[in-house]
């Protein structure tokens, strides 16, 4: 039922002869572009910089994340963990588009 209707209906059942007021307008959303959804995921606190040993702990973290990412969301396309990182511990992984999550 359009807000006209109502607001005609109202009138005769009120039977007072006087028009109704309209019915407030349904508020609009603003204008936000739509935005295509990042395939680009950080994974920080991967590790601790000054308790590893290994030269090459990256690559097993690497190899770790792969396999997990791969077993639970898909292929993966690009994967890089920043040992030289202090701050973050982080590892950047990328998988492709889907068209559904």
């Amino acid at each position: 039922m359009s807000a006209a209707n109502r607001a005609e209906l109202m009138q005769k059942l009120a039977r007072s002869g006087q028009p109704a007021t309209p019915a407030p307008a349904a508020p609009t959303r603003p204008n936000v572009p739509m935005v295509q959804p990042s395939t680009c995921v950080v994974l920080q606190n991967m590790f601790d910089p000054s308790s590893e040993t290994d030269p090459n702990f990256d690559q097993e973290i690497k190899l770790d994340v792969e396999e997990e990412i791969e077993r639970s969301i898909g292929k993966v396309k690009h994967i890089f963990v920043d040992k030289n990182s202090t701050v973050s511990s982080a590892a950047y992984f990328r998988v492709p588009v889907r068209s559904r999550c």
